[in-house]
């Protein structure tokens, strides 16, 4: 697996499909109608003005990292490959690359939570979501000095 950064359009749409897929799978406690009218957005706007890194193997996207000023806004590998290291592995090339990082994910999602924590992120705040009206927990990580 390697990890790279992009900004090619054609992979930029494929990690809008996996933002898609992965959010209507591990966020069943949000309408699927919520995912699908944000998909415009996310392909054309969001993704293209962050920092996007690949999780790739053999060509195929398996994953991604979009970082914008010091924030993880997000990290969602594609369905079939969850537990299989991908998060983890694109989570520490971020974590190689920044010094700080924060995110938001939502509460209900108790799987992502334990996976920041387990990777060294504390809970800073909760908040509610302005988009979902969904209690988020806000999270910071910082690189141990040496």
């Amino acid at each position: 697996m390697i990890i790279t950064l992009t900004k090619d359009s054609s992979e930029i749409e494929a990690c809008a499909d996996i933002w898609l897929q992965a959010s209507l799978a591990a966020h069943d406690f949000v309408s699927p109608d919520f995912w699908h009218g944000n998909y415009s957005a996310m392909k054309e706007q969001y993704l293209p003005g962050s920092d996007l890194y690949l999780a790739k193997e053999e060509g195929t996207i398996l994953g991604f990292a979009a970082i914008n000023q010091r924030a993880l806004e997000a990290l969602f590998v594609q369905p079939t490959s969850w537990g299989k290291g991908v998060g983890s592995r694109l989570l520490r090339h971020v974590q190689n690359v920044h010094a700080e990082l924060r995110l938001a994910v939502y509460s209900k999602n108790s799987r992502a939570v334990g996976f920041y924590l387990h990777h060294g992120f504390t809970v800073s705040k909760e908040q509610t979501c302005p988009h979902t009206d969904e209690l988020e927990v806000v999270m910071l990580w910082e690189k141990a000095e040496s």
